[in-house]
């Protein structure tokens, strides 16, 4: 882009910022939802490697329904107890002609019988048996294993989702984030997860699709009714969108992130003294973010309670996370309200 139109382009957002001020800052609190929703997968992607002891475990039950049973070694004969005589055992027969020295030649060679035929396990019960043999141990060893759950199989194919997403194959993560969903519809991170995965892909309404199945088994996950009502929001449902967020007020009591969004759809609707509520419990929470101490002067100064909108005001400045046009537009109501 030319210098010109960078100059022109700034110009304009510095006057949109100036005449739509709050409208301006609501976005940006609001956008932060959706951004943070499709922003999943990234994060996702730079974390360590999960945990694969489930994995591990998933591992342990396929090769226990594959492996073929050992063969068995014949037990070595036991010594005698102390103070006991041992029995003795009477030589085996020679063969008419041999020498008796010769005893190797008289003694037949056991065959080998043939390998049994593998017999899968079904896993029908609440635990199967796995009998192989133990290098110092030749006898026969049992081992009891539990067959997964259909959480722990969800938690499974997530956890394996994970690891690919780690490793940029997201085709394959997605596939096994719709696995585990199957196996366990209410596994809310694999939910967020591949939402997250569609949003980025422009599959909107696949998304949406998933967050509400989500919020309808389980509604208390306050994140999926956050996430949706910023779908909501771009289809220009915000009386829905709002909706939304309320009823899930309690849920996301503790979570500054939802009170400041809360508190922009307030301050969109026209609601100044819900937004007010919202917004000083999001910077009670999180002091240092000055986009909601931005939002609350706004509501406050709508409030016509000059003094604590400044104050807002002046904190929103010093907290250094405002870029240039907010910074502009708070010098401009901060002057305002001196002059008033």
């Amino acid at each position: 882009m030319a210098p010109v139109l960078v100059l022109i382009a700034v110009a304009a957002a510095g006057v949109l910022v100036w005449l739509r001020g709050p409208e301006v800052v609501a976005e940006v609190i609001i956008d932060e939802s959706r951004r943070l929703l499709a922003l999943i997968p990234d994060i996702l992607e730079k974390e360590k490697p999960l945990d694969t002891r489930v994995i591990a475990k998933r591992a342990a039950i396929k090769e226990a329904e594959t492996a073929p049973p050992p063969a068995t070694k014949p037990s070595a004969p036991l010594a005698a107890p102390a103070g006991k005589t041992a029995k003795t055992v009477s030589p085996p027969a020679v063969a008419a002609g041999a020498k008796p020295k010769d005893k190797k030649a008289v003694v037949p060679k056991a065959q080998t019988p043939p390998p049994a035929p593998v017999v899968r396990p079904k896993i029908a019960s609440s635990r199967i048996t796995v009998r192989q043999g133990d290098a110092e141990s030749p006898g026969l060893v049992e081992k009891n294993i539990k067959p997964m759950s259909p959480e722990e199989e969800a938690e499974n194919n997530y956890r394996q989702a994970a690891a690919y997403l780690q490793q940029g194959r997201r085709g394959d993560a997605e596939n096994g984030l719709r696995a585990a969903l199957a196996a366990n519809p209410a596994h809310a991170p694999a939910r967020e997860l591949l939402a997250g995965l569609a949003l980025q892909n422009g599959r909107t309404l696949e998304a949406q699709q998933l967050l509400e199945e989500g919020l309808q088994k389980n509604p208390k996950h306050y994140s999926f009714a956050q996430f949706l009502a910023r779908l909501y929001v771009d289809q220009g449902a915000e009386q829905k969108a709002l909706a939304l967020m309320e009823g899930a007020a309690e849920a996301g009591a503790a979570d500054p992130a939802f009170l400041a969004f809360l508190g922009a759809l307030y301050q969109r609707a026209g609601r100044h003294a819900d937004a007010v509520a919202a917004y000083t419990k999001a910077v009670t929470l999180r002091p240092d973010e000055g986009r909601w101490w931005l939002g609350l002067g706004i509501s406050l100064e709508a409030e016509k309670n000059l003094a604590a909108a400044s104050d807002a005001y002046t904190r929103a400045q010093q907290s250094g996370a405002l870029d240039q046009n907010l910074q502009r537009y708070v010098e401009q109501r901060l002057t305002a309200i001196k002059n008033k």
